[in-house]
């Protein structure tokens, strides 16, 4: 029997399996942890405008997100022009690897990283190679080690999900600069928001000041959004409109578009967060060893098709509850690395 067969490539690539959702009970709030769901949830005004578009579903989005472009470039000092929004931080990782990696490439990621890291690249034909982390943290020479001449992009979580470690901003600096200049770092700064270390930056001003490096934001963690798929990228003037050309008309939807942009103007919501060990309750869970490996049998620095399969149902879920710790606890937010270093299990 003869039926279409997908591209080359496509079926080695195993899917993105998200953490197990709670059964629903009646009249208790069950939070997913595992994919660092806020027990805050959203800003009250994010939620009206939300509303508010409920009353026009028949209405076409506008189709840049210029309204959000707007409040995210007025919230951080960034030129709107340099913004490209999308169905989430995933959508714009894979717009991402669809305009810049292809058969031949290669893409670089840390052994501990974003899932979609691999997905993006393997689902573009191009080969996903893998950093080894040094106590689960991502470390520049042994992403360095892994470049080669068909090295096109380097994927860096900072922080990293699912560890909770983070590279200190002059270590990302040490590693633009040593990467070679064709060569396209994407700094995921998802987590951002929940670091307060001095040592600590997202890259955004790297990003302005590079033609080789972009700053990957989402509205799902300290905004609460997301069941919205709402999230957004700044970097060069030519990165970004390469990235439009192939970007799908109207990506975002009205509702998400106003109600991250309530959301980010919404600046007390995000600071207001209880104080203290009472939002974590009776659940202390066990901090990952400094000492503890979890070599999954992985090749290190060559080009590794088998790792996305071999990882899945072993994988270190996000470090969620020290992930809303040092993200909503005032001056507790940036946490050593030891805290934030936990198994949470599916």
């Amino acid at each position: 029997m003869s039926r279409p067969v997908p591209k080359a490539g496509i079926l080695d690539i195993a899917p993105y399996t998200p953490g197990k959702t709670p059964v629903p009970e009646a009249g208790r709030k069950v939070y997913k942890l595992s994919a660092n769901e806020t027990p805050f949830g959203p800003s009250p005004h994010a939620k009206e405008a939300f509303a508010r578009v409920g009353t026009h579903l028949e209405d076409y989005p506008e189709g840049t997100s210029k309204v959000l472009r707007d409040a995210i470039g007025k919230r951080y000092g960034l030129d709107p022009d340099r913004i490209i929004c999308g169905a989430g931080s995933d959508e714009i990782l894979n717009l991402i690897a669809h305009v810049y990696l292809g058969p031949g490439d290669e893409a670089v990621h840390t052994e501990y990283g974003f899932l979609v890291y691999p997905i993006a690249t393997m689902g573009n034909g191009a080969t996903n190679v893998v950093a080894k982390e040094i106590e689960f943290t991502c470390n520049v020479d042994e992403i360095l080690k892994c470049v080669t001449d068909k090295t096109k992009l380097v994927w860096l979580a900072n922080p990293n999900n699912p560890t909770g470690s983070y590279l200190p901003y002059a270590e990302v600096k040490r590693l633009r600069s040593s990467l070679p200049d064709h060569v396209l770092l994407v700094l995921d700064a998802a987590y951002a928001d929940y670091v307060e270390k001095p040592d600590y930056d997202s890259g955004l001003d790297m990003a302005k000041t590079t033609e080789n490096t972009v700053v990957c934001y989402t509205f799902s963690k300290v905004h609460g959004l997301a069941a919205l798929r709402i999230g957004w990228m700044f970097g060069p003037e030519h990165i970004v409109d390469a990235m439009n050309r192939v970007r799908g008309p109207f990506n975002v939807s009205a509702p998400a578009m106003l109600a991250a942009k309530a959301a980010i103007e919404d600046t007390d919501h995000v600071e207001a967060r209880p104080q203290g060990d009472a939002e974590r309750g009776e659940f202390h869970p066990d901090p990952l060893p400094d000492h503890a490996r979890h070599d999954r049998g992985r090749r290190r620095c060559v080009p590794d098709q088998a790792w996305p399969r071999a990882a899945r149902g072993r994988e270190l879920r996000p470090a969620s509850v020290a992930a809303h710790d040092h993200r909503h606890r005032g001056s507790q937010r940036a946490r050593s690395r030891g805290l934030a270093r936990i198994h949470a299990t599916q």
